[in-house]
């Protein structure tokens, strides 16, 4: 023991340094590179139209999460580690294909306001249906699942809509996906949507107060990711 405690000593007055099993002395840029996939849901009303109300006459103008999810998009580019892959999915759309997360355009990815103005569904299943999709696909030992959007699903009936999500999640859970979520809701009635976003942040759970809320707690997400 004393021998052991002597080499240690002289080891470190030298400056050699003994191997490091654990990888507790890495760098914070050394964080392990990770597929993400971003899974964004909500009908027209979640989304917004004042960027286009107007354009139709005397209508009514709701502010909704548009305008602040590419911004999320870039805080997110930011924040992963480097050599991290990015996708895209919204309202069961694959709108960026999972690669490097440099390579995302995250404006176009979004789209315009005015494309969601006859989104009367929220296609939340179908969108993680896609999500593990790509998971099966990628080859990355680390994967997260961030959902952004209101936890609903137009085509499901709410009762069945919980279990129906637990299924999926568990499937995730036993890839060891890691699983954050973004709820945010415009209205005033969630219609169960908090339980269900829940559910989908098994990992990490936030619940946005403004639209504002939202480019922060996504970056947030991403720095987490990478120290994990």
């Amino acid at each position: 023991m004393r021998t052991l405690a002597l080499i240690g000593a002289v080891a470190a007055c030298s400056g050699t340094q003994t191997p490091d099993p654990d990888n507790r002395s890495k760098a914070p840029d050394a964080a392990q590179a990770t597929d993400v996939v971003v899974v964004v849901q909500g009908t027209m009303l979640w989304m917004g139209n004042e960027q286009y109300a107007n354009e139709g006459g005397d209508v009514s103008v709701f502010e909704g999460a548009h305008s602040q999810l590419a911004p999320a998009l870039k805080a997110l580019v930011e924040a992963l580690p480097a050599e991290s892959q990015i996708a895209v999915v919204v309202h069961a759309e694959v709108r960026a294909p999972l690669a490097p997360k440099t390579a995302l355009d995250a404006a176009a990815a979004i789209g315009p306001q005015t494309s969601y103005s006859e989104f009367i569904a929220a296609e939340l299943l179908a969108s993680i249906d896609k999500a593990v999709e790509i998971f099966g696909a990628s080859k990355a030992a680390k994967q997260a699942l961030i959902v952004i959007g209101e936890g609903r699903d137009s085509r499901t009936v709410p009762e069945a809509l919980g279990a129906k999500v637990s299924e999926r999640i568990e499937l995730l859970r036993k890839d060891g996906v890691l699983g954050y979520s973004i709820f945010y809701r415009t209205g005033t009635e969630d219609n169960g949507g908090k339980v269900v976003s829940k559910t989908l942040g098994y990992t990490l759970f936030r619940e946005a107060a403004s639209r504002d809320d939202i480019p922060g707690m996504v970056g947030a997400i991403g720095a987490a990711i990478g120290s994990r």
